[in-house]
């Protein structure tokens, strides 16, 4: 594509360019431009990209584009007031509207995002239709699995993806973050989803408010004859409901209250599934993964693909060959009869949801928890998380997540102290080897009890353990080997 043909997409000062110029792509990342490439520098928290600059021309950028006055230049910049908002409106261009004929589903939320974009293409393909997988776990386009770092990436990562795609549904995970660093600036949704919100990221976002804000600009991108499908039984959901109905959107609303447009009838409500109804017909649906929180995930489910012409009555038949979802809530057995729980939640509501499911799968037993604190984020749900924890455990483990940089003595002491601080007479262990905390939950525990791992549920391990595996379904496997 020839720069005349993007440069009008931008509103910006241009410093002298040769307009015959034949551009083989954009991006924002250095580290991959490629000669004939548009490099989009922006400020991030961490890094600016504006001192990339000259690494980009030497990798063969023919054009830069950016905030910052810059001089002296080899090759043509570009400057203007949001280079954020600058790289989608080229991405679009570049790639000429790759949201056609598709329709788009994007899923926000504290917690619940993956396991209801699982349940949601597995209905939608059992249906008929082609559905492609932007999320947490990884990506899957065409059919091919391809590896992701971020819940929502980068925007140039995003755009080819749609690009590729020859999918009838795009679902994808939208993160707050994502959201507000605007990687998707002109991709349009047909559906927006509205999970939960609960404490976490506030290291970002610094308030509950700023948080929730961040979640509803998901719902400013919708088409305009765009749904919204907010589970409306919590106060965040309750109070976008109310937001929505301003701004005059289409909505439905899921949940127990009697004014829920998709309902689950509460009286029906248990751990294996729920009552709703479809046509004046009471149907009910099973869960195949248990626990409240999963209930909600598959309600949120079922209210969008309903919208897409799956009827609620075939449902059952079609979830009975779901394969669950990679590191969420997966359980095992292990030779000696104590049983594992592996499991993603990181947030004090989701550690609360997830044990108190296993306590009633195992009411006679006993829960061993483990999970560990994440470096360089948010520090004001530790407390919450480990009193939850202790509420449903014999005894916790902590241990480590993700290090995110911060030095392993550095996140042992942040973890000491708050147990020394208010936790000091609970049965609390530390021991900063995942492995190891593991093995020593497998000696306290006993035949009819449960172990916990929480927190990191199929991603893999940043640090080098005693046991030679890189995440907890590894472990869980070489355990079971080595009591077999």
């Amino acid at each position: 594509m020839k720069l005349t043909e993007l440069i009008k997409h931008l509103h910006a000062g241009l410093n002298e360019y040769n307009s015959n110029l034949k551009i083989t792509g954009i991006v924002e990342d250095s580290s991959y431009v490629l000669p004939g490439n548009i490099f989009v520098a922006i400020s991030g928290n961490d890094q600016d990209g504006h001192h990339f600059i000259q690494d980009s021309i030497n990798k063969g950028a023919i054009i830069i584009v950016g905030e910052h006055d810059q001089k002296n230049l080899s090759v043509p910049y570009i400057q203007v007031d949001d280079s954020r908002e600058a790289l989608g409106e080229l991405l679009y261009a570049f790639y000429r509207d790759p949201f056609k004929n598709k329709k788009i589903i994007g899923v926000t939320g504290t917690n619940g995002k993956t396991t209801t974009t699982y349940f949601i293409k597995h209905l939608l393909e059992k249906h008929g239709y082609s559905v492609g997988l932007i999320g947490t776990i990884g990506s899957e386009i065409n059919g091919i699995f391809l590896a992701s770092s971020n819940t929502t990436p980068s925007a140039s990562t995003l755009y080819n993806l749609f690009n590729q795609s020859n999918d009838d549904v795009i679902l994808m995970e939208v993160s707050s973050h994502g959201l507000v660093q605007k990687r998707l600036h002109k991709i349009p949704f047909d559906f927006a989803l509205f999970t939960n919100l609960q404490k976490d990221h506030l290291d970002y976002h610094e308030t509950m408010d700023n948080y929730f804000h961040a979640k509803s600009i998901l719902f400013t991108k919708l088409r305009a004859n765009g749904i919204s499908i907010v589970q409306g039984d919590t106060p965040w959901g309750k109070k976008l409901l109310k937001k929505l109905a301003l701004e005059n959107k289409k909505i439905i609303r899921v949940g127990c209250n009697v004014k829920s447009t998709f309902r689950v009838y509460s009286d029906s409500f248990s751990e294996k599934g729920f009552m709703t109804k479809e046509n004046d017909t009471y149907i009910n649906i099973t869960s195949p993964l248990p626990g409240n929180h999963n209930i909600e995930n598959l309600s949120m489910a079922l209210a969008t693909v309903q919208q897409l012409g799956v009827p609620i009555n075939s449902v059952n038949t079609y979830l009975k060959d779901f394969k669950g979802v990679p590191g969420r809530f997966e359980q095992y057995i292990l030779p000696n009869n104590i049983g594992v729980v592996i499991d993603y939640a990181h947030t004090s509501e989701s550690v609360d949801s997830c044990l108190r499911t296993v306590a009633r799968l195992t009411p006679n037993g006993n829960l061993f928890s483990i999970f560990g604190f994440t470096g360089k984020r948010d520090k004001t749900k530790r407390q919450f998380m480990l009193e939850k924890a202790l509420l449903w455990s014999k005894k916790v483990y902590l241990t480590t997540d993700e290090l995110h940089g911060v030095p392993m003595n550095q996140l042992k002491k942040e973890t000491t102290d708050i147990v020394d601080s208010l936790f000091s007479n609970e049965p609390i262990v530390i021991d900063m080897d995942r492995t190891m905390a593991f093995e020593k939950a497998l000696k306290d525990a006993q035949a009819g009890d449960f172990i916990v791992l929480m927190g990191m549920g199929h991603e893999k391990y940043q640090t080098v353990s005693h046991y030679p595996v890189k995440s907890d379904k590894e472990l869980v496997d070489y355990f079971n080997t080595k009591l077999t």
